[in-house]
């Protein structure tokens, strides 16, 4: 019997995921702790392991400093928004200019539909909500612009105007762009970063390890090469993921402390709602996030005795992006 070997294979790449608990904050405050430790122990470390010598210690520093540097997530949703405010500007005048051209057709050619429908003005409320329609809109009217510049003139109206179509069309079609092309980079540049910051988790893990050899009469130095000690273990708790258009996602289960803090922070475009739940339907205080924003509430202003952090995007076309902290 033949055994198809590619039935069980996925052409679908795996995301990169953080490898640790706690904060990136919390992870590379640990690793520049465990640097400077390191730096002190090396000569009982190289003893034990040759490789970890000064070498192997200046590449620790570099990740250290890397993941410290790297840019921030939030950053990113900035860039990300400054690009839709442009688009969307960009779109304002596309429609104040088809109101300003549509004034001096009707003005000029008040009894002939048909003319009046070459500048689009039949086509006008399909493509106002459609930047890439918009952009072929523009042009389309240009040509019937130049087309009849002379009766739009006398009309009243200006070459200028005219000629300022084209421009305003291009600057359009170079912000949609640019937004749609962030748009597909941003994973990437999420991506890149959580790659840093593993690549310095994992070696301070191996230093913390070696450490538990190293020091293996002292109890006092193992303990000082411990990531995030249990005592600081569920002092500060992190999510971040995607959530589909009109999904409803529950994204964690945690303890209820009336006093905790629950920071939510919507990373992506689409308008979120956010809500801490006793099930897993939105209840109590719910928390709704355009791009970009943040709010921070205590549990028991949200829902009291609440478990479930469950978040909604609002959004019918797009995937929506979160991340929530949770700080006890």
């Amino acid at each position: 019997m033949f055994i198809n070997p590619l039935k069980h294979f996925s052409m679908e790449p795996a995301g990169i995921v953080r490898i640790y608990n706690g904060s990136d904050a919390f992870m590379t405050e640990s690793a520049r702790v465990i640097y400077d430790l390191f730096a002190i122990d090396l000569p009982l470390f190289t003893a034990f392991d040759s490789t970890m010598d000064a070498t192997f210690l200046g590449k620790y520093l570099d990740e250290v400093t890397a993941a410290e540097e790297v840019i921030a997530d939030t950053a990113i949703v900035d860039q990300q928004v400054a690009l839709t405010e442009k688009a969307d500007k960009s779109m304002d005048l596309a429609r104040i200019k088809y109101n300003e051209v549509k004034y001096f057709v009707q003005k000029a050619f008040a009894d002939s539909m048909g003319t009046q429908n070459e500048f689009g003005l039949n086509d006008y409320e399909r493509a106002r909500k459609n930047k890439s329609q918009m952009a072929q809109f523009l042009f389309e009217m240009h040509v019937a612009a130049d087309k009849y510049n002379t009766e739009l003139i006398a009309a009243g109206y200006n070459q200028a105007a005219i000629d300022a179509i084209l421009p305003l069309r291009e600057e359009l079609l170079n912000n949609n762009i640019s937004q749609k092309v962030f748009q597909k980079q941003r994973p990437k540049l999420t991506e890149d970063r959580v790659k840093i910051l593993n690549l310095c988790y994992k070696t301070m893990i191996q230093i913390n390890t070696a450490a538990q050899i190293v020091f293996l009469d002292d109890f006092a130095k193992q303990n000082q090469y411990v990531y995030m000690p249990s005592s600081e273990q569920d002092d500060s708790l992190e999510f971040s993921g995607t959530v589909a258009n009109n999904e409803l996602l529950k994204i964690a289960t945690v303890n209820y402390v009336a006093t905790a803090l629950v920071k939510f922070r919507n990373t992506g475009l689409a308008s979120l709602t956010f809500a801490l739940a006793k099930g897993d339907v939105l209840e109590g205080n719910t928390v709704e996030l355009n791009g970009g924003a943040e709010v921070t509430k205590t549990m028991a202003a949200l829902t009291e005795e609440g478990v479930n952090l469950l978040v909604k995007n609002n959004d019918a076309t797009q995937e929506g992006q979160y991340l929530v902290e949770v700080d006890y």
